[in-house]
């Protein structure tokens, strides 16, 4: 069953699947911690900029095999839908890869990219990791 939401943070109006999560837009976005449950569901925008905000702060105080093994669990594939502000932001036009992009590809590609956690996590870049690569 889908119904009209108001998202509580910014008041945009969309639409939830509350009957069924397997069918709804958020089953997508990464699981790493409960969001409030007493505000009740939050629209595209909203939610991956809070659970990219999440995901930022699981980094910065991860270990390295920790945060590893938890982005594989997300691995890319070739028809996974990126998410703003979780795989990705835009910087004056351009399209910036996310660490935990980065960690769900599960190798560092060797193109010196700003946000690589192998260089982050003092590993070797452009060698595929024990656990991953294409």
């Amino acid at each position: 069953m889908t119904k009209n939401a108001t998202c509580p943070n910014c008041s945009i109006s969309f639409s939830c699947h509350v009957e069924s999560i397997k069918e709804c837009w958020c089953k997508d976005y990464p699981t790493l911690s409960t969001l409030d449950s007493d505000g009740g569901c939050l629209c595209p925008e909203c939610l991956s900029r809070s659970v990219g905000t999440k995901i930022h702060q699981f980094l910065l105080e991860a270990r390295p095999e920790q945060a590893f093994e938890i982005a594989s669990r997300y691995g890319n594939t070739r028809n996974a839908q990126l998410i703003e502000h979780i795989d990705y932001i835009v910087e004056n036009g351009n399209y910036v890869f996310t660490r935990w992009y980065h960690l769900k590809r599960g190798y560092c590609c060797g193109n010196g990219c700003r946000n690589c956690p192998w260089v982050a996590f003092n590993t070797d870049c452009n060698e595929e990791t024990e656990k991953g690569g294409e």
